[in-house]
């Protein structure tokens, strides 16, 4: 392919732009083989402005690209841009490093193209936190996410942004290699991996991920049946209103925080917090009943806080609102002692009021959605038995 950009081994702060090639019939496919025994082409920032299919980025051999992020001039360091209008495919290895002291975090823009990347993302020592912006980003690589440096990156899904991880964070064999962290900062992220297996894994010694939800979604993904386990050995933070979402009348799974203590457990801060597609094991309150949690949902913690105060079984948590079978509830605390003392499980407790639209507007009127796809879910089974 004509006039595809080049640079030397060591060009940390290059900028490659994709999108003005010349020659005949350009099919943009990028091949990375570095030769001269060199394994990573260090790059500022890879940009694809153009082409008309998208572009795809291959490798051979053990080759990956190093990617430094580039100085915008505003604290971030642009690490990866899609501008094109096409999906950008990554079938390459991917390091995340920066070793800018002006940079404050690495920003990876999907647009309206979108990105994707199967294979490993792994984050190296001087790494900032990541957002992902602007679009869809597909995450799939079996390893999807991975911290072998000590790392204390977090990948945030940003404002307008939807990712999906649909492998394991960090690596469970004999090499440490949790992540800091993942979380949301108004964007949506979404734990699409197998079942069956924790997709938080890699938490050995110190090396521990955190959930932080900083306003959007995190949770599963919404429409599918597939129920999955994602351990947290680090807490919660949560900073600004948003939703857990679950998976569909069967999806869904576990979200456990096992962090405890200091600055490891669970703090919730007194923030409006939805849980939604909820379809756990309600708690039986009238007394005589031990049921409590353990569900096909599950929100559990082993330390969590409330604006401060610890939350043990039995609390009502006022800023929790879930909802279950059509109906609103404040959240309750429940003992979940088959996991250890002190272990609790958020599920339904008092019905809540209905907030006003204003309330939640953010969430593009959460609670007329949901509705909204209640009704379309019992529509549907009621026109599949009306066929049957």
């Amino acid at each position: 392919m004509g006039g595809v950009p080049s640079t030397p081994n060591n060009a940390n702060n290059q900028i490659l732009t994709f999108g003005a090639e010349t020659g005949g019939a350009p099919d943009y496919i990028v091949v990375l083989d570095q030769g001269n025994n060199k394994d990573s082409q260090n790059v500022g920032t890879l940009d694809v402005t153009g082409g008309t299919s998208g572009y795809t980025f291959n490798q051979t051999g053990d080759f990956f690209y190093t990617i430094y992020g580039a100085n915008d001039g505003f604290g971030n360091g642009n690490s990866i841009l899609n501008s094109s209008g096409n999906l950008a495919t990554f079938n390459v290895d991917i390091l995340q490093a920066n070793n800018d002291n002006t940079v404050d975090q690495s920003i990876w823009d999907a647009g309206t193209g979108g990105l994707e990347f199967n294979n490993t993302i792994a984050f190296a020592s001087n790494a900032k936190n990541v957002e992902i912006v602007n679009g869809t980003a597909d995450i799939n690589g079996t390893i999807s996410l991975s911290n072998t440096t000590g790392s204390q990156a977090i990948v945030f899904a940003s404002t307008g942004s939807t990712v999906n991880i649909n492998g394991t964070v960090g690596d469970a064999g004999s090499v440490p290699s949790a992540m800091r962290g993942i979380g949301t900062q108004g964007g949506t992220l979404l734990l699409a991996g197998p079942a069956g297996s924790d997709l938080i894994a890699g938490e050995q010694g110190s090396r521990r991920t955190s959930l932080e939800v900083q306003g959007g979604t995190f949770g599963f993904t919404a429409d599918d049946s597939l129920v999955r386990n994602a351990t947290f050995e680090r807490g919660l933070t949560l900073t600004s209103q948003s939703d857990i979402q679950f998976g569909d009348d069967v999806g869904g799974g576990i979200i456990q925080l096992n962090g405890s203590g200091n600055s490891n457990r669970s703090e919730m801060n007194d923030v409006r917090l939805y849980l939604t597609n909820w379809n756990g094991q309600t708690h039986d309150f009238s007394g005589g009943n031990s049921r409590s949690g353990g569900g096909t949902d599950q929100f559990v913690f082993a330390d969590l806080e409330n604006n401060g105060v610890a939350v043990v079984a039995g609390d009502d948590l006022f800023n929790v609102r879930i909802f279950n079978s059509g109906t609103l509830f404040y959240g309750r605390a429940v003992g979940r002692t088959d996991l250890g003392a002190g272990f609790i499980e958020i599920v339904p407790g008092n019905i809540a009021p209905v907030p006003e639209p204003s309330t939640y507007a953010f969430g593009g009127l959460l609670i007329a959605t949901i509705g909204i796809a209640e009704w379309r879910r019992r529509r549907s089974k009621r026109l599949a038995t009306a066929s049957e």
